[in-house]
């Protein structure tokens, strides 16, 4: 063989080997590389709620007699923003902005949208209890039978919120534990174990103008009327009238009358006194 046939021969063989290698890429490394990605490109959620709608929840779970349990619906509106990375993929952030907590059965305000549910229990562990895991797993049983028409685009959440009972008796404190796990609903829920990769950050506004009226509003989660009988400043608790601008400025003529009124029997008095005096 000449070197100029052996030239040729290699040519063909390097040929070959770019066809081979790019018949096998599309088999094997392309789809591969398509994986990789929907991996990246999986989003992210971080939710978001005041301090005021926050503290309702926390005045809820104060004022729970015993180890007991009260759950909530959560309405408010998602958002889907870019993420900020390092890497060339763009990074989908899911957020949810929690606006409205409501008792179970209690209508939402219109234009609502349904995010999930709040757990709040006092006096117990901070896990998940048996029909809170039902319910991130898209099963039937939930909490709430008039959320079954309230539809979600995204994966519904839950807010795990915990009273623990070592408070301290010098400065009344409280121990509060809070997290938000995200449902695994539609995907295949069979062998789903729930671990730390689904608690979503919760970002809390303005905590510290909210947690200051924890104090006087530790009642108002007291929704059932049981709760409202065993509770001692529910026994005979005074009425609490309205007072409006017209009512004030009537009260205001009352006064100014009964002030004319007063003058006038002083004045009365001492013209009656100094003719007794001019008499004697």
């Amino acid at each position: 063989m000449d070197p100029y046939q052996f030239t040729v021969l290699i040519q063909w063989l390097v040929f070959l080997l770019i066809y081979i290698y790019i018949y096998l890429a599309n088999i094997y490394i392309f789809p591969f590389f398509f994986i990789s990605v929907e991996v990246v490109m999986q989003q992210k959620c971080e939710v978001h709620i005041s301090g005021a709608t926050f503290s309702y929840l926390v005045s809820s779970v104060l004022s729970l007699c015993g180890a007991t349990k009260r759950n909530y619906n959560l309405f408010g509106h998602y958002e889907v923003r870019e993420g900020d990375t390092d890497n060339t993929e763009n990074l989908s952030v899911l957020e949810a902005v929690v606006t409205t907590v409501l008792p179970l059965g209690v209508l939402p305000p219109e234009g609502a949208t349904f995010l999930g549910y709040a757990s709040a229990r006092r006096f117990g562990p901070h896990k998940l209890s048996f029909e809170d895991t039902k319910f991130l797993l898209g099963k039937k049983i939930l909490f709430d039978i008039q959320s079954e028409k309230f539809s979600s685009s995204y994966p519904l959440l839950l807010l795990l919120v915990t009273s623990h009972p070592d408070a301290s008796p010098s400065t009344g404190t409280n121990t509060l534990e809070y997290s938000v796990i995200q449902s695994v609903y539609p995907f295949d829920s069979a062998k789903y174990s729930f671990t730390n990769k689904n608690v979503v950050p919760l970002k809390v506004d303005n905590m510290v103008d909210s947690l200051s009226g924890f104090i006087s509003i530790s009642s108002l989660g007291c929704h059932n009327p049981s709760d409202k009988l065993r509770l001692p400043f529910f026994v005979n608790r005074p009425r609490v009238v309205e007072v409006t601008f017209e009512h004030s400025v009537s009260e205001m003529e009352d006064a100014s009358r009964k002030i004319q009124v007063l003058f006038q029997r002083l004045t009365d008095l001492k013209r009656v006194l100094s003719e007794k005096k001019v008499s004697h």
